[in-house]
């Protein structure tokens, strides 16, 4: 009986070895081994309509608002807009003004936000729901500064730095680097002003004793620390590509939903831009960029940071590079249409097909999606002002927010 009993143990024993065995062998051959593009399914959610986008100013935040405001147009979303689309919601402060504000058009709380205002978590989370994803975007501090430096001085020209070019006729780069105090009007303050650390302004920087605090540097880790815990995502301009492609698979949104052409640049804006002293590339040395680096401090920390985390963030993602180079591919071949359709050529397609890949459905561009990629700022702002002001119209049968114009044009 007993020598039975040790028999079944052993027997046992080695059927659950066996087991295990061909279990190893089995996850070692489905896991271990390099898995190829087509194995690869990438999972697919709903998508996600509530983002709060925080606009900072000359870091291609401007395209990615265009983006943003297709998404809502597409599918009629409640987008929280100034009532004038010449206008932002705050370009110099945090506080939202209700009544400057296209209401919602049910009372409720609003899907998006794309347009300029100083972020403060505080005063802008009432107005959205609470799974709402938090989005910026930071460029290099160099070109974003010297590209707000021209949109200030070509497109709206600010006298501050008018005054400072025209102490540096000659040479205005080299003279803001070197001394970019001289552009920059103190009675104004920070908050009004573009090329004084403007990056880490839009992203709600405390600004009591602003030049102090760029030599502040646990002031500053404290910034960077809070803005983490305050956002999902922070994009990089200087990755634009990258970026949309991470900003697509955390959103769960389609790829054509993230296609874009590069609107409201300085060159674009402006015709007399190509033959302007500021269009050269600027002479550095160690004293400048000394100089300038001094000024941009609090910038150079929050682009410096959250590059890293970016970095760090796309290295995880799995076969990130092959949906970018698939981006591009079908970015490239829909601006070659829209070139086209815009311009417009003779004889040319009314749309383009894109065929289907593991990282997105088969989607069209017609003729009407380049229009709107297209599109001014100021155009597509009071295009989506216009639909939402249709919306409250249907409805609460109010007209009174609806101009005459608005009206015959709805």
């Amino acid at each position: 009986m007993v020598k039975a009993s040790f028999f079944n143990i052993v027997r046992f024993s080695a059927l659950s070895a066996c087991v295990l065995v061909g279990a190893f062998i089995y996850w070692s051959l489905m896991y271990l081994k390099p898995r190829m593009p087509s194995e690869v399914v990438l999972e697919r959610k709903t998508e996600q309509r509530h983002v709060i986008f925080v606009k900072v100013h000359k870091a291609a935040s401007s395209t990615v608002q265009n983006i943003m405001l297709r998404f809502s147009l597409a599918r009629d979303l409640n987008v929280l807009l100034p009532l004038d689309a010449r206008n932002h919601l705050n370009d110099a402060g945090s506080q939202i003004l209700p009544h400057l504000v296209v209401p919602h058009p049910t009372g409720g709380r609003f899907d998006i936000m794309c347009d300029h205002v100083i972020f403060d978590e505080s005063i802008i989370a009432p107005y959205f729901p609470e799974d709402a994803v938090r989005v910026a975007i930071v460029r290099d501090p160099l070109q974003q500064t010297l590209s707000a430096l021209t949109y200030f001085t070509h497109v709206f020209q600010k006298p501050e730095l008018k005054a400072g070019l025209d102490r540096y006729r000659d040479a205005p780069l080299e003279g803001f680097l070197g001394h970019p105090e001289q552009f920059y009007d103190p009675s104004q303050g920070a908050a009004r002003s573009y090329i004084n650390n403007r990056m880490s302004v839009d992203l709600g920087f405390d600004l009591r004793d602003f030049e102090t605090s760029k030599k502040n540097i646990s002031k500053i880790r404290a910034f960077l620390d809070k803005l983490e815990k305050q956002f999902d995502l922070i994009l990089i301009a200087d990755y634009f590509d990258e970026s949309m492609v991470l900003l697509r698979r955390i959103l769960n949104w389609g790829m054509k939903d993230v296609m874009y052409l590069e609107v409201n640049t300085a060159a674009g804006n402006d015709k007399g831009f190509q033959d302007s002293n500021l269009n050269q590339r600027p002479f550095l040395n160690s004293t400048t960029m000394l100089a300038f680096r001094n000024w941009a401090a609090i910038d150079y920390a929050l682009y410096n940071h959250f590059l890293t985390v970016f970095l760090n963030k796309i290295e995880k993602e799995e076969l990130f590079q092959e949906e970018v180079n698939a981006f591009r591919q079908a970015r490239d071949s829909i601006a070659k249409f829209c070139v086209q359709v815009i311009a417009p050529l003779p004889a040319h397609n009314r749309s383009i097909s894109i065929a289907e890949t593991q990282w997105t459905d088969a989607f069209s561009v017609l003729e009407s999606d380049c229009k709107l990629m297209a599109k001014r700022e100021v155009d597509l702002m009071a295009l989506a002002i216009e639909n939402q002001k249709a919306r409250i119209k249907t409805s609460k049968g109010d007209t009174s927010l609806v101009s005459k114009n608005d009206q015959q044009s709805l």
